[in-house]
């Protein structure tokens, strides 16, 4: 059976109060970020070191991010204020493109589609990609250039026309070269997509998995794009590719049941119900398409490889490292997921009583994402006035003891420091003062990077310089005591803690 297609002119006018209220809410979920100058950690060093940052970029395979960031519609990497306008601009785009891929053929209601959308939008998972403002609108952008990419991919399935395979074969490859977790949202999206189709346009098994092999072909072929690519620009560029995500992974490097204690606690800490980003509310959606399904006498195998899709894309850090996290990564495939599932539990719902409970329950996690994403920016905010004020201090400090030519030391931070917060998320509310503690300069380069980038013009120190004089701040205290200040030839040296 095939799809009733809707002009894209009805599609958007049916929903166009629905985008309007989406936009809104947009604008009042982010409103912090855009309203207020701040920025999260890496940024102060993209500021100081720029060559670095996109050197770093390059060896992580992300040389599709290097060349948007030196276009500067997309902010050339520290215009915050713009980067971030822009950033929401683009998300709140790209859920156009999503809804209009998704259900072109306009058979949700104008209330699921709000719904829907709005548990895309309002997730906080999406600040704790976006905080990075130095990748953040290449990374919602190239989100879209996907979306894109995935619609002609349709289309050519529709009339056969080839330029719309290789339009979206090229669109997903370059989408894949910005941000390498694409690969995983495309993967996302073709699950609850194939799967929301298979059951409006009653599929055979057959076609179900014919469509299955077509989008794992594309989505290959892509990747292989990509790696020829990232190929290339290494050996153009004469550098070394990073394994910095399987650095992180536990297993072999400690027994196998710490790694499965390990699982255990991280997937309980981030689907607890106080959690901040309210992932237990995909988890219950999961569990009421389920049952859904199952009243609804669903096609069995579509359902289960459904299921299970979703459950394996849902969790794909712990096979890989061993644990569930970082939470950015899972940027944007629990958007989707969110998105899919609502669009799959009101596509299937056939009882007035289900539907209600659907939405109120649905309205329940949009309200609650979209208020702890405020408050997330109103945090990131209050500290990086923190951040600021501490700056300022150890400035006057400085002047106190008669040190004003900058320039002259290299700067050694011992400790760190940790600042009043309202809330705390993954790599949201932590600051550059209690950052790579444990490195072999602790705090000195991102706190130094910091404080460099507000006028303060110190040298990097070496960890050789840094392991020397760590051996000579017993007698000191913490700042801003009058003993937390020392020199040490050519080394200031600051004791936090």
């Amino acid at each position: 059976m095939r799809e009733k297609r809707t002009p894209k002119g009805i599609f958007f006018k049916k929903y166009f109060v629905v985008y309007i209220v989406a936009f809104l809410v947009t604008l009042a979920s982010y409103y912090p970020k855009i309203r207020y100058f701040n920025y999260s950690i890496d940024t102060e060093r993209m500021i100081r070191f720029p060559g670095y940052t996109l050197d770093w970029w390059l060896r992580l395979g992300r040389y599709g991010l290097v060349f948007l960031s030196k276009i500067p519609f997309f902010g050339e990497g520290v215009h915050i204020r713009y980067i971030n306008m822009l950033t929401y601009l683009l998300l709140f785009i790209s859920v156009l493109l999503l809804t209009y891929v998704f259900d072109r053929g306009t058979k949700r209601t104008r209330t699921e589609q709000l719904l829907a959308i709005g548990l895309y939008i309002t997730t906080p998972i999406v600040l704790e990609q976006t905080n990075f403002v130095l990748q953040s609108a290449p990374v919602i952008f190239s989100t879209a250039i996907m979306f894109i990419g995935y619609g002609l991919l349709k289309e050519f399935l529709t009339n056969k026309e080839y330029v719309f395979l290789t339009s979206g074969l090229i669109l997903i490859m370059l989408s894949f070269t910005v941000y390498v977790s694409l690969v995983l949202g495309f993967v996302a999206l073709t699950i609850v997509d194939l799967c929301y189709h298979a059951r409006e346009e009653k599929w055979e098994i057959k076609k179900y998995f014919n469509r299955v092999l077509f989008f794992a072909g594309m989505c290959i072929i892509s990747y292989g794009g990509y790696l020829i690519g990232n190929i290339v620009c290494l050996k153009v560029f004469n550098l070394e590719s990073s394994e910095y995500l399987l650095e992180s992974k536990l297993w072999g490097s400690v027994p196998n049941t710490q790694v499965f204690a390990t699982i255990k606690s991280s997937i309980s800490y981030n689907f607890r119900f106080d959690s901040p980003f309210a992932l237990w509310g995909a988890f219950v959606l999961l569990i009421v398409f389920i049952a859904i399904s199952i009243w609804n006498k669903e096609n069995l195998v579509i359902s289960v490889v459904t299921v299970i899709g979703i459950v394996s894309i849902g969790l794909y850090t712990v096979p890989l490292l061993g644990y569930f996290g970082t939470l950015r990564s899972y940027f944007p495939v629990y958007p989707i997921l969110l998105y899919g599932l609502s669009m799959l539990i009101f596509r299937s719902e056939k009882s007035k009583l289900v539907a209600v409970f659907s939405y109120l329950f649905i309205m329940v996690i949009v309200v609650v994402q979209a208020f702890n994403t405020f408050r997330f920016g109103m945090n990131e905010q209050k500290i990086y006035q923190q951040e600021v004020a501490l700056v300022k201090e150890i400035e006057i400090k400085l002047k106190e003891n008669k040190i004003d030519d900058y320039s002259k030391y290299k700067l050694a931070i011992i400790g760190g420091k940790t600042f009043e917060e309202i809330t705390h998320g993954d790599m949201l509310g932590n600051t550059v003062f209690a950052w790579d503690l444990t490195s072999d300069v602790g705090t000195s380069y991102r706190a130094g990077d910091f404080i460099y980038n507000h006028g303060l013009h110190f040298k990097r120190i070496t960890p050789k310089d840094y392991n020397r004089v760590i051996e000579n701040v017993n007698t000191m205290t913490s700042f801003p005591d009058d003993e937390s200040l020392k020199i040490d030839g050519d080394v200031l040296i600051i004791r936090l803690s």
